[in-house]
């Protein structure tokens, strides 16, 4: 109830242009939220949860009229409580959906953080990048993974496309967390051809939504593998429900790379051989599926 007041007053303040009074009342309802003793793990993660979508929303808000916010420490405070509420205690299978929420918050905050500060260093920027690249790699690896076993890429996959009325309303346009992908890749991020406990790959997900291309092209071009199955044998393309996204699909299938080529040789010519192998090119080419031609 604090956090609803708190955050009401702020949105007076952006109402009114009072840009530093209201980021003040931002930083100030965050460490409530981090001050307050975690006796429930279910209702601090619903608290956090609440506190990032108006944060986010208010950001964009912040920026929209030019004012300078300072992401790096917003940031420094999210990322530690939500290492602080999971330490606290097991996140139960229930809870999983929160926790997920909450990750799926702060990759908004990361979003939004890397489209206003572009990942093109300068004499100006370029202690602000390190810096951030720090945080978020740290953060990443943090929470490679939940108990779902999704990965921040699987997390993307499911949310990315999800219609936010308030992004739209601050943001001019649905905000891109399909742009991570890349970024996040490149600090190290969890594997992008990792299968969940439901045996699919993020972009076995990703292929399921009509609004999806390029979220899609980003997995692809970044190293998610066209041709890889999940649980149940299926490829991206059979799962595809998008005839945008299945010609997407399609295009990236022929050619493959060698190394995908090889490992489906491997599995139709000589599969009696695959236990032979290094245990992480066996995984290699189990991945692999090999009823296309």
């Amino acid at each position: 109830l604090t956090s609803y007041y708190t955050f009401a007053t702020a949105r007076y303040l952006l109402s009114h242009r009072q840009f530093e009074s209201a980021e003040k009342i931002f930083v100030r309802s965050l460490w409530m939220t981090l001050n307050s003793p975690v006796t429930d793990i279910g209702y601090a993660l619903e608290d956090l949860n609440d506190n990032l979508r108006h944060l986010n929303r208010s950001i964009l808000n912040l920026i929209k009229n030019k004012h300078n916010v300072k992401i790096a420490s917003l940031f420094e405070l999210t990322f530690p409580h939500l290492r602080r509420i999971v330490q606290s205690g097991d996140v139960f299978m229930e809870e999983v959906d929160l926790f997920e929420t909450a990750l799926k918050r702060n990759l908004e905050l990361i979003a939004i953080w890397l489209t206003y500060l572009p990942d093109v260093p300068d004499e100006h920027n370029v202690c602000l990048l390190k810096q951030r690249d720090v945080l978020v790699k740290e953060f990443c690896n943090e929470f490679h993974s939940t108990h779902t076993g999704n990965t921040l890429f699987h997390i993307l996959a499911l949310h990315s496309n999800e219609p936010d009325e308030a992004f739209k309303e601050y943001g001019g346009s649905r905000l891109n967390l399909s742009s991570l992908i890349p970024y996040i890749s490149r600090l190290t991020g969890p594997d992008l051809n990792t299968l969940n406990l439901d045996g699919k790959s993020p972009l076995h997900i990703a292929v399921q939504s009509e609004l999806a291309s390029s979220l899609v092209r980003n997995l692809i071009t970044t190293g998610a593998h066209v041709d890889m199955s999940d649980s149940s044998g299926n490829t991206a393309i059979d799962l595809s429900t998008s005839t945008t996204i299945s010609t997407l699909l399609t295009q990236c299938y022929y050619p493959l790379a060698l190394t995908c080529l090889s490992a489906r040789a491997i599995q139709r010519y000589c599969p009696s051989q695959i236990t032979n192998l290094p245990t992480q090119l066996q995984l290699f080419v189990n991945i692999h599926n090999t009823c296309r031609p």
